[in-house]
């Protein structure tokens, strides 16, 4: 695509609502009423290595409808976009360097996010003001703390982007959301990887900044100072077929989602997998008919080499105490139940168990 750009204009990376509202009336499809087409064309995933527990580079695709013309616009400007990951496949962000949201910068030439921070690129296609696809860097972001247990930014052009990832507490899947999308960006789609390992030299011709994805420039190749340790690591059951998602909400329609499915790559080699979890009980007081409590501690150790393949993810633990440990029928009867809604087992609410079901 021609990349077509306003000089001498600063673009604004949070936009007010007056300014989305102008910018729905100048979007040409938005003129002529066609929301009802506003839809997710396409969505895909691949794996740059299939075996199970493997610490492989993930690519995640979406692509929305767009008119027929020489430079495509989107039926809808984009608000939120959501992509479901499977169960099992899964990212660990600690131990690699931060970006604050002050460091990312409200455009390209300001951001400041250190370099080990990136953990992937996303290849972004726009239409706006901007009509280019870009190549940009994806860094590993200070997370808010509560339900976002992690957080990616980037630069959609010349738009700041944060990731917002969540942990589905039904079935512990991941949940990446885009949530107030600049509407002067006017996406149509991304190509995005993020790496299994971010500090491989695989990477080095691809670690890049802001500023440099904007201007379209090609760095010399960069060494990271970071460990070579795994950011990502597949899904370690090969008996599932998996599925991605996306869900994509415009400004112009949010109470209408648009969503789409895709299978998720199968994995293979499970039996090569290692589990060697072991486990300790000790009881708090030493004493012979004494009340005690017992603290259980279970480990599964972890492989955090590169090339080495992520422990098998557990399934379950039943933990049988030692002959002659008893409950006091007495205490057990002042103790009140939780229920499985109130714990949260069976849907996306906080737990709510009463303080008297508390027993450790």
């Amino acid at each position: 695509m021609k990349n077509v750009r306003i000089k001498g204009k600063k673009v604004l990376g949070v936009l007010v609502v007056a300014t989305v509202a102008m910018m729905a009336l100048a979007n040409p499809a938005s003129a002529a009423d066609e929301f009802d087409k506003y839809d997710v064309e396409s969505v895909s995933a691949s794996l740059s290595d299939k075996q199970a527990g493997a610490h492989a580079d993930m690519t995640l695709t979406f692509r929305l409808t767009a008119t027929e013309e020489a430079v495509p616009s989107p039926f809808a400007l984009t608000r939120d976009i959501v992509f479901k990951l499977p169960p099992g496949a899964i990212g660990n962000p600690q131990g690699f360097q931060r970006c604050t949201v002050g460091e990312l910068g409200t455009e390209p030439k300001l951001s400041k996010c250190p370099q080990d921070a990136q953990v992937g690129v996303t290849e972004v296609t726009l239409s706006g003001e901007v009509k280019a696809t870009l190549l940009e860097p994806i860094y590993n972001m200070t997370s808010p703390g509560g339900e976002v247990v992690a957080r990616l930014g980037f630069f959609a052009g010349p738009y700041p982007t944060l990731v917002n990832v969540r942990v589905n507490p039904i079935d512990y899947s991941l949940e990446a959301a885009v949530e107030g999308a600049s509407a002067a960006a006017a996406v149509i789609g991304a190509k995005t990887t993020l790496w299994g390992v971010p500090a491989d030299e695989s990477h080095d011709s691809l670690r890049l900044t802001p500023e440099e994805a904007i201007e379209e420039v090609q760095p010399p190749p960069r060494e990271s100072n970071q460990p070579e340790i795994p950011f990502l690591s597949n899904p370690t059951d090969c008996t599932l077929q998996r599925q991605i998602s996306v869900t994509v909400r415009s400004y112009q329609e949010p109470d209408n989602p648009k969503s789409k499915s895709a299978p998720f790559p199968g994995v293979g080699g499970c039996e090569k997998l290692v589990f060697k979890p072991s486990i300790t009980l000790t009881p708090t007081n030493p004493e012979a008919f004494a009340p005690t409590g017992v603290d259980a501690v279970v480990k599964i150790p972890q492989d955090e080499t590169p090339q080495g393949l992520a422990t098998s993810t557990l399934k379950g633990a039943v933990v049988s105490l030692p002959e002659g440990f008893s409950i006091n029928p007495a205490q057990a009867d002042g103790i009140e139940a939780c229920s499985a809604s109130e714990v949260g087992f069976e849907t996306t609410n906080q737990s709510n168990c009463p303080n008297a079901s508390k027993i450790g």
